[in-house]
């Protein structure tokens, strides 16, 4: 009873699944135990591309199936106190279902708490793309598929009433008198989350709502290969507004900003400023296009300017990652995903779901943010020493005739990465206890010498103290040492000699274990161990 009355409903978008939400649901599960998750599941077999239905019935699925949710939650949990807190996240164009099928909700139910709404790279501006991304302007080809279904064409905002009297579906959507955004003003906290770069569906200016900053691409640190973190936050009202907008995020209106209230609500001088844009919106009914500042997003400007009546918290999301499915990673999609990048992203959805839910677990009292713009991880490409890999998992190239690198990785995950990424480079892929995983490449011949390289001495006798030793005669007196800072890895490469000769030794110089088929080469191990290190 403490912990309130919780149910929180995911949305995904075109050619989702419930099961889309696997990571959130999992991570939210260990925040807000006391919390019911439901993933909606009306939308799957209607979000299909271009043949879909339009997103206002969808809305209507949207909205009956909440009312129906509600309905089993508020039965389950008669033993609650006080109305059941519904909180909402889409993710792209469920996100605009989301806030076109709620208001249904409230005018069904108006007794249930609004919590938290999120939108994870939602389309709030739509999807139309400027001169600024060339590479997306097949989006502004949505009309040609209104004769199959409304549902692009609503996305593009290309969409027209046989009247012609009645706005596309987003302007009507983000009207500040309608029922829209009087449902989106009930939530105590409304967060839109998008990617900064390298979305191929969704603008940044739109997921964000955000039309005056030039989103660029982040440079990672100079040994770095990919890596993820935060590029910008806000948290203000963004009221005010120009065309062509101002080059800096400073633009925004600071006395709205700082008069306004977490909820939304605002001081008699604000209302008095939203009723003189109300006045001005009912007299432009047509849509009014302009464009965000770095050109990538076009847009009619009534959409930016009703939602922005609004408080929204902002957040940008970085990512560098050739080949990375963009668009699905803030809520981690596993089926579209390698490995490391899926690593990667469940790490994203972690620090997203702590913003989400805040330190209450209730959606209020959230962590401060990081410092902006930040990496929180990027994987470092280093070539380091024989000593550098012990204990760790290593690429071996050979990057020229005889020139052997040896590249360590804390994680397999890591590991396997950078040696998929080589394409022809010959390279050899070992284990933490030297075990040889895996090789390819084109040069065959240098595997041998790649082996040959990383299986000498990682350390030389006299630097061994308190590590267990591995001793081998590989070749008439050719006899070599191995280092282990842990016995488990120490017998693990014992067994991995084979034939070869060999005596492991433990830290305290004591012999163990004796191997290999030629029992002579043992007492020259044990006379070279003992000149160059000393035994028992």
């Amino acid at each position: 009873m403490a912990h309130g009355h919780h149910l929180c409903i995911f949305a995904h978008g075109m050619a989702g699944t419930k099961d889309d939400w696997a990571a959130w649901v999992e991570c939210l599960r260990r925040r807000c135990p006391h919390w019911t998750l439901r993933p909606l599941e009306c939308l799957r077999d209607h979000v299909k591309p271009i043949v879909g239905k339009g997103l206002d019935a969808l809305a209507t699925l949207a909205g009956d199936e909440i009312l129906h949710a509600i309905n089993e939650e508020e039965q389950l949990q008669q033993d609650y106190l006080g109305p059941l807190t519904l909180h909402c996240v889409g993710h792209s164009m469920g996100g605009l279902v989301l806030r076109a099928g709620l208001h249904k909700v409230f005018q069904e139910m108006p007794e249930v708490r609004a919590g938290v709404f999120l939108t994870l790279s939602t389309p709030h501006l739509g999807v139309q793309a400027g001169w600024g991304a060339p590479e997306a302007l097949w989006r502004n080809l949505s009309c040609l598929t209104a004769f199959i279904s409304p549902q692009c064409p609503q996305l593009a905002i290309q969409d027209h009433s046989a009247t012609g009297h009645e706005p596309p579906f987003l302007v009507a959507l983000a009207d500040p008198e309608g029922p829209h955004i009087a449902a989106l003003r009930r939530f105590q906290r409304r967060l839109c989350i998008t990617m900064s770069h390298g979305d191929n569906l969704i603008p940044a200016a739109s997921g964000i709502i955000w039309a005056d900053k030039r989103w660029r691409k982040a440079q990672l640190p100079e040994t770095a290969v990919v890596g993820w973190g935060f590029e910008d936050h806000c948290e203000e009202m963004r009221a005010g507004y120009d065309d062509g907008f101002c080059s800096s995020s400073s633009s925004s209106n600071t006395d709205v900003s700082s008069s306004c209230a977490r909820d939304g609500s605002c001081t008699p001088n604000q209302i008095d400023h939203s009723d003189s844009f109300r006045t001005h919106h009912r007299r432009e009914r047509s849509a009014v296009w302009t464009k965000s500042t770095d050109g990538t997003s076009r847009f009619p400007r009534q959409i930016l300017e009703g939602l922005d009546t609004l408080l929204w918290e902002r957040l940008a999301v970085r990512l560098q990652f050739r080949g990375a499915a963009v668009h699905v990673f803030l809520i981690a999609k596993t089926a579209e995903q390698g490995e490391l990048e899926h690593l990667y992203s469940l790490e994203c959805v972690e620090r997203l779901a702590e913003l989400f839910v805040g330190c209450d677990g209730a959606g209020g009292g959230q962590p401060p943010p990081p410092s902006f713009p930040c990496w929180m991880r990027t994987l470092e490409v280093k070539a380091g020493s024989r000593e550098d890999c012990l204990g760790r998992w290593v690429v071996a190239t050979e990057e020229g005739i005889g020139a052997v690198r040896l590249y360590p990785f804390a994680t397999e995950v890591e590991a396997i990465f950078h040696f998929k990424s080589l394409a022809a480079t010959s390279r050899v892929l070992f284990d933490p206890d030297r075990n040889e995983r895996q090789r390819d490449g084109a040069n065959i011949g240098a595997f041998s010498t790649i082996r040959k390289r990383f299986a000498s001495p990682l350390t030389s006798p006299a630097s061994t103290t308190g590590t267990w030793m591995l001793v081998t005669e590989e070749g008439t007196g050719n006899v070599k040492f191995y280092s282990y800072d842990a016995e488990e890895r120490a017998r693990k490469a014992f067994a991995g000699f084979g034939a070869t000769s060999r005596i492991l030794f433990d830290p305290q110089h004591v012999e163990v274990q004796r191997g290999g088929w030629n029992r002579p080469a043992h007492g020259t191990i044990v006379a070279t161990f003992m000149c160059e290190v000393g035994g028992s």
